[in-house]
Formats: C-alpha cells, sequence, structure tokens
C-alpha cells in the first residue's frame, strides 16, 4: 500500500512540472494585443478603409464627368475605282484610314438635393464605422480581459494547491515520526499518505486548467496556443470603489460607442429617405463637348465657268454646349416603392437603437450590482480566510500537545485551503465586475 502510494505520488510529482519561464504581461499590455490583433477589431478596421472610400466616393455626384472617345477606321474593297489622268482604274486596297476624338465633360447642376445628400450620408457612415471600430476594440477588450483574469485565477489556485501539498507533506513526515517513536498509529500515517496523494492530483488537475487558460488567452490575441505567458495583474488586494447606477447607465447611453454607431446609422438611414425622394424633382445638367476629325477637299465653282479645288482644316472641330432638363414623371411607382423602402430603414434604425439602449441598461445594472455583490463576499471571504489560518494554527497546536488526531488537523487544513481559494476567486471576480462596469459604460 505504501509502495503505490509513493508510486502515485511521484508520478504526480513528475506531471505537475513547473511552467516554463515567460515574459511578464500586464492587462495593458494584453489590451494592446488585442488591438493589433484580435480578429473582430480587424474586421471593423476593414470596414472603416470601406467607409473612408465609400466617403470619397460619395462625392461623384457633384465633381464633374470627363470622357474621352476616339476611333480608328479604314476599309478593304476589291473593286475600288481610282481616278487618274488617263481614266478611271479598277483595283483593291484599302481606304485611307480616318479618325474621329471627342472629349466631353458633364456638371450635375441640381439632381433634388441627391448629391449633397450623398456627401452628408459618405460622412455620417465613416463616423458611424468609426464608432463601430471603437465598439470592437472595447468588446475585445472585456473578453481578453476576462480570459486574462481567468488566467491569473488559475495561477494562483495553482499555487495555493502547491501550498497544500506542502502542507499535506508536513503531515506525512510528522505521522512518520510519530509512528516511529511509538506515540501514533501506522493508521495516520497512511491515511497522510493518501490525503497527499490526493492533493497532488489536484495540482495535476489545476496544471491542465491553467494551461486551457493560457491557450485560450493566446488564441484570442493571435498568438501561438502554447507560447507561455505570466500574467501581472498588479494588487489583486485593491477594490474598486461603488457605483451608482443611475449614473453609471448616463455615462453607458452617453459615452457607449455601439450606441454612437447606431444613432449614426438612424441618421444615416435619414439621409437615405432624403436621397430616395430627390427622384421626385427635376434634374439638371449642363454638359461642353469638343470633336475633332481630318479635314476634307471640297470643290467649288470659280470664275468663267472653271472648277477650283479649295483645301479646308487640317483638323474639322465641333463645340457644343448644352443644358439638359430631365424630369422623370412616371417610373412605374419604383420612386414610391424606394421612398418608402428607405422609410421603413430609418424606422428599423431607430427601433434597432432602443433596442440597444435597453440592453446596455441593463447590462450596465447588472455590471453594477454585481459589483456590489462582490464587495460584499469579499469582505466576508476575508474574516474565513483569518478564521481558517488561526483554525489550522490551532489544530497543529493542539496535535501536537496530544489533544487532536490528524483527521481534526486535515479538516482544518482543506477549510484552510479551501477559504484561500476562495479569497482569490473572490477578489478576481472583483476585478471582473469592475472590468464589466468600464466595458459597459464604454470606459475600458
Amino acid at each position: 500500500m505504501t509502495a503505490m502510494l509513493s508510486m502515485l505520488a511521484v508520478i504526480a510529482l513528475g506531471q505537475a512540472k513547473p511552467a516554463p519561464a515567460a515574459p511578464p504581461m500586464t492587462l495593458p499590455q494584453a489590451l494592446a494585443l488585442a488591438d493589433a490583433s484580435h480578429v473582430d477589431v480587424q474586421l471593423a478596421s476593414l470596414s472603416l478603409q470601406q467607409a473612408q472610400q465609400d466617403e470619397k466616393g460619395s462625392y461623384a455626384g457633384i465633381l464633374p464627368r470627363v470622357d474621352l472617345a476616339a476611333s480608328l477606321s479604314t476599309s478593304y474593297s476589291n473593286s475600288q475605282f481610282v481616278f487618274t489622268d488617263t481614266g478611271v482604274q479598277v483595283g483593291s486596297g484599302f481606304s485611307p484610314a480616318q479618325w474621329f476624338a471627342q472629349i466631353a465633360a458633364t456638371q450635375n447642376l441640381f439632381d433634388g438635393g441627391k448629391w449633397w445628400l450623398a456627401i452628408a450620408r459618405g460622412h455620417t457612415d465613416r463616423e458611424a464605422a468609426e464608432a463601430q471600430l471603437a465598439e470592437a476594440r472595447l468588446a475585445a477588450h472585456g473578453a481578453v480581459a476576462h480570459l486574462f483574469f481567468e488566467l491569473v485565477r488559475a495561477q494562483r489556485a495553482l499555487e495555493i494547491l502547491q501550498v497544500n501539498v506542502q502542507r499535506s507533506q508536513e503531515q506525512v513526515d510528522r505521522a512518520k515520526a510519530l509512528y516511529e517513536a511509538g506515540r501514533g498509529p501506522k493508521s495516520d500515517v497512511f491515511a497522510a499518505q493518501v490525503n497527499l496523494a490526493n492533493d497532488q492530483i489536484a495540482v495535476v488537475r489545476q496544471q491542465s486548467a491553467l494551461d486551457q487558460a493560457r491557450d485560450s488567452l493566446n488564441i484570442t490575441l493571435g498568438r501561438a496556443a502554447r507560447q507561455p505567458v505570466a500574467p501581472q495583474p498588479g494588487d489583486l488586494a485593491a477594490t474598486p470603489n461603488p457605483i451608482d447606477a443611475s449614473q453609471a447607465d448616463l455615462e453607458a447611453l452617453h459615452a457607449r460607442p455601439g450606441l454612437r454607431a447606431l444613432r449614426k446609422q438612424v441618421q444615416s438611414a435619414e439621409q437615405g429617405q432624403g436621397i430616395a425622394r430627390g427622384d421626385y424633382y427635376p434634374s439638371l445638367n449642363a454638359q461642353l463637348s469638343l470633336a475633332g476629325s481630318p479635314g476634307s477637299l471640297s470643290l467649288g465653282s470659280g470664275g468663267l465657268g472653271s472648277s477650283t479645288v479649295a483645301n479646308s482644316p487640317p483638323v474639322d472641330l465641333t463645340a457644343q454646349g448644352s443644358l439638359n432638363l430631365r424630369w422623370n414623371l412616371f417610373a412605374g411607382r419604383t420612386t414610391d416603392v424606394a421612398v418608402q423602402k428607405a422609410e421603413l430603414a430609418a424606422s428599423t434604425a431607430r427601433v434597432q437603437l432602443l433596442k440597444s439602449e435597453r440592453e446596455v441598461e441593463a447590462q450596465t445594472e447588472k455590471a453594477v450590482r454585481t459589483l456590489a455583490e462582490d464587495l460584499q463576499a469579499l469582505a466576508i471571504a476575508k474574516l474565513a480566510q483569518s478564521a481558517a489560518g488561526q483554525g489550522l494554527a490551532l489544530a497543529e497546536e493542539r496535535f501536537r500537545a496530544g489533544a487532536a488526531s490528524n483527521l481534526e488537523v486535515r479538516d482544518a487544513q482543506l477549510k484552510l485551503t479551501q477559504a484561500e481559494l476562495t479569497l482569490v476567486s473572490t477578489q478576481i471576480d472583483l476585478h471582473l465586475a469592475d472590468i464589466d462596469v468600464r466595458a459597459a459604460t464604454g470606459a475600458l
């Protein structure tokens, strides 16, 4: 039995190897990595770049349009008539090449207000994309912060369990010494060895949980899963101040970038209504064109009944300007349908904004309530940890005096370990609640 327990202990200790050395990582450093490599942040950044290009394209309605057209043509004939001094000859071949070139500029003067609304909408959509990028960063910060503190939780729990193993080893040594001195039974040695093996198994399992927490954080940050991480959370004993729920709601509704993005989307949809209504009005544009083609020979009558030949300019140029008015009086009710769809899109955006505002208020109030609960729980956990420490000290003193059994010491040891785990977990929950409050109010 003793040999088997010793073998289990060796196997457990062999599996619970200390984590490899890793460079320290603070929470601000983790958040900076999230800004650079988080997938949602990258997608939102690409959406912003697209919105910036659309904003540039929105000026197309007012900037002039310039078109250039050119052509070069020739033809082949196998019965080509050629006039000479001696008569008319019939042959074959290519006719002289003919070319034509034209440049035309068109300037929009009025289109029912669509061009300036399109420019304004381009600005609005770009601002909405900027707010969506800020919201994506905020969400990424919240997710990374949770994973960061879950890794801290797993690391601190592992350290507490390793200390518990040391206490169990001391109990084994103490039980052996008492047995060898004839002051304790052999069964206490076996019981202490079983307790030690169970505690070592708990360390092995906690090491696995630590590895999983590390992998989750690394993957979210776009790094190799098994890359070593040494989180530095700062002072876990520091406690944030309680927050008033109504004040937090006001801050969230004002500063939350996701709500700002939705408000910009409502504004964009309303501008889309104006663009759709622009088709009810006439459009006016000015056009100027300049065309050129090669000159030609022209025959005219000369004096005394003779014929003369006059050369035209080498290039015939034609300039033309026009003002063009167009008014769509009926297009199969497509304009009415477009206006109604734009109004529905604006209504949908308003409903979505209202829904999101309520969700943000609920999220903020839940985070504030959780923060207040964790502050109360922390005070209780501190008292419990202090009492458990005193209880273990008393049990060990009674055991050394022969007034307590090994089982009583073991019970006090487990209570202290559980109280330490609860205290650390409550401290981390409190930090996460503070992070959730800051994330809900857009301050993270």
